[in-house]
């Protein structure tokens, strides 16, 4: 409705109504009451007619400052150091790895262990190791869809098979496969662009043909890229797989009976909706079998929503995983029964609760019994913890270009509440920031897309444009009903009792600030699963927030021990892994903000593990299982190989578990077939081929069986870990 009757509805309705009139027309007189009625409706039609005109003003500003950009756009893409994937030899993992048991290869850690005393992890520079991202703050960041970290994205995999983890690290430079050259030295990545047009926005290696060797699938705005493996050719290229009607915004991917499938969950933003989402947010399945084909993706049932992340687990009981679908902005997290056929139906039933604005889901067996906990993260108000502004951080951060992104950051605040794009000609990069302050006032002007009339010139931003001015998605009661009970303001974690999940919240992780990526992870090695938290705030919010650790009990108790481990960390971060950088067999930590350079925290002293990395069918979704020690003083330890959970982060495609105090352990892996395979190790990685012994064109044969199914025997004192 135009704004004079808009308010005139306001003014009569709510200064002056019915019943208004009633008691003025008894107390003084009928004409009385119509005098003061036509005064407030008067009234009313001047006020709208006021707030009209300002806000055809506004609208000609902003179409004036459209009008007025360059002909062309800045380019999102910064330059990175190019490099191709070539076959250059490497040493195959089944060229140097033991055979300790039927199609099970073992090798020992390829560095000597020279850590003393407890487990404590040390920055190294990321650009000295190979690793260099661009890190200069753009008007980008503070704007969807990059204000959350999308474009900024890091998975693990070990994608030439010589036993090494290698990276994919997707950034403002594009996407590029960090090949880990760190063997029995320092650690050292080689970095190999992959062509791609596009903005790419996240990404994971998984084996979808199930063949041994790893694939790639990316998202960028139109759908998904993949790329089939081996991936260590020249000619790697990232192909159209699927395509979507809106932006994917979380994905994960799982094994079952028929083969790989991927759930992908789509955020179309509507910033007038109460939820941010437009009907055009959906959640999709696809069968890897028809990557490439023209039929459209499974859409699932389920209102729109604001996607975040996407967990497979067993959230019921019956041994299939199920899903569990995290939304952002209040929509309800949306989980997903596992039935007969592989089927997926929506049974909001199957969580009590989870986190009102859900940043990320993960699952680990916390207390080691057999039965993951899960945890949800939200934007977790920090009650008397370490919030630093954008300035004091600075002072805890070494990067000599923080203060400059610090002043950046306060000028282009104030510039967007100001509504004055002029001062972007006082920063860096000015077209950019006019862009970048555009993009976030198109929704603002009215319905349609007369917000997006950018430049031909401008194809990204009118693209990205499209995806802020959908129509609204107005949640009836019913669909606000639908979901879960939603807890706002904490983290929620949900422990199995009784055949369901309840809520079971410690104290000491309820309230970490904006927590974006959880993970359980052994971070000390003593052989209980701890958490760590990636936190910080958007770009777009003047505060910053350290990353956190918690250490496990192994009971279910957590205590924080982040400056103890050396883990303070105040930049804003959403995407993280844990990886065995140099094989040394204790996990490390490479992390990406939102916005700055790669960050690497490698472990030094503490007890040394296993990495488990399970090929071909069955490999997604097996459960790790290590037993250690005998009779009362026995320890287990579960894991899961996952590519799903998290934000923006795919490390879980290898398992690793910590030897403690123990030289050995009887290690037993169940497929997702079913397939059962065991093998007693010692610490370093363990390989677990498809039972089938399937070879693939860039791996040699096996080595003759000489030691299977032979007991290790203990090591020297000169050789214990």
């Amino acid at each position: 409705l135009p704004l004079r009757y808009v308010a005139v509805l306001l003014f009569t309705l709510g200064v002056y109504s019915v019943y208004s009139g009633l008691v003025v027309s008894r107390a003084l007189s009928l004409k009385s009451a119509l005098v003061i009625y036509a005064t407030v409706a008067f009234l009313g039609v001047v006020a709208g007619d006021v707030t009209q005109a300002l806000a055809n003003a506004e609208r000609r500003d902003v179409l004036a400052g459209l009008a007025e950009l360059p002909a062309e756009e800045p380019t999102w893409r910064v330059p990175g150091a190019e490099g191709s994937l070539d076959e250059r030899p490497f040493d195959s993992f089944r060229d140097v790895a033991e055979r300790v048991a039927a199609h099970v290869l073992w090798r020992p850690p390829s560095v000597e262990d020279t850590g003393e005393g407890d487990a404590r992890f040390v920055a190294l520079d990321a650009e000295e190791a190979g690793l260099e991202v661009p890190s200069a703050l753009r008007a980008w960041s503070f704007e969807y869809p990059f204000v959350q970290g999308r474009g900024r994205s890091l998975a693990v995999g070990d994608v030439d098979a010589d036993g090494l983890d290698d990276l994919l690290v997707i950034s403002e430079a594009g996407v590029a496969i960090a090949r880990n050259a760190s063997a029995g030295g320092a650690v050292r990545f080689e970095r190999h662009a992959l062509p791609m047009d596009g903005v790419p926005l996240f990404g994971a290696f998984v084996d979808l043909d199930r063949d041994g060797a790893l694939d790639l699938v990316v998202a960028d705005l139109d759908g998904l890229r993949c790329a089939r493996g081996p991936l260590v050719r020249d000619t790697t290229r990232l192909e159209r797989c699927v395509r979507l009607r809106a932006m994917p915004a979380a994905m994960g991917v799982n094994e079952t009976g028929d083969g790989v499938e991927l759930v992908v969950s789509t955020w179309s933003p509507s910033w007038r909706s109460p939820w941010k989402t437009s009907e055009g947010s959906t959640t999709y399945r696809v069968s890897a079998a028809l990557l490439g084909g023209d039929g459209p993706p499974e859409r699932l049932v389920g209102g729109p929503g604001a996607a975040t992340s996407v967990l497979f687990a067993d959230l019921d009981g019956d041994g299939d995983d199920d899903v569990l679908v995290g939304h952002d902005f209040a929509p309800p997290d949306a989980p997903y029964r596992r039935e007969t056929g592989d089927a997926l139906a929506s049974d909001p039933a199957l969580v009590p609760a989870t986190t009102r604005d859900t940043m990320g889901i993960a699952a680990g067996d916390l207390d080691a019994d057999g039965l993951d906990e899960l945890f949800f993260t939200d934007i977790a108000e920090i009650h008397g913890g370490p919030r630093l502004s954008v300035e004091e951080a600075c002072a805890t951060i070494d990067d000599p270009g923080c203060e400059a992104d610090a002043a950046f950051t306060r000028a282009y605040l104030a510039l967007r509440r100001r509504d004055d794009p002029a001062a972007c000609d006082a920063l860096p990069d000015p077209a950019a920031c006019r862009g970048a302050y555009f993009l976030g006032r198109a929704h603002l002007l009215a319905d349609g897309d007369e917000g997006c009339a950018f430049p031909e010139g401008w194809p990204l931003h009118r693209r990205l444009c499209e995806e802020n001015v959908q129509a609204p998605y107005l949640p009836s009661a019913e669909a606000r009903a639908r979901g879960p009970l939603q807890r706002r303001g904490t983290n929620v974690m949900l422990r199995w009792q009784n055949g369901r999940y309840v809520e079971a919240t410690p104290a000491s992780v309820a309230h970490t600030g904006w927590t974006w990526h959880p993970r359980f992870v052994d971070a000390n090695g003593d052989g209980h699963l701890d958490l760590f938290l990636a936190t910080g705030t958007p770009t777009a919010v003047a505060r910053r927030e350290s990353n956190e650790l918690f250490l496990g009990d192994g009971e279910g108790g957590l205590s924080r021990a982040t400056e103890a481990l050396g883990l303070v960390d105040h930049r804003p971060t959403h995407t993280a892994v844990w990886i065995d950088l140099e094989g040394d067999g204790d996990l490390d930590l490479v992390s990406m903000p939102i916005v700055g350079a790669l960050q690497i925290r490698r472990r030094e002293g503490g007890p040394r593990g296993v990495t488990v990395e399970v090929r071909g069918v069955g490999a997604l979704g097996a459960k790790v299982t290590l037993r250690t020690g005998e009779g009362p003083r026995e320890h287990v330890q579960h894991r899961r190989l996952r590519a799903s959970g998290g934000y923006l982060s795919f490390d879980e495609g290898v398992a690793h578990v910590s030897l403690a105090d123990a030289h050995e352990g009887e290690l037993e892996v169940t497929r997702a077939n079913g397939v059962v395979q065991s093998a007693r190790v010692r610490a370093g990685r363990v390989v677990f081929l498809d039972p089938s012994e399937v070879v693939h064109p860039n791996t040699l044969e096996a080595p003759a069986e000489t030691t299977a199914n032979a007991p290790l025997e203990p090591p020297s004192p000169e050789e214990a870990p």
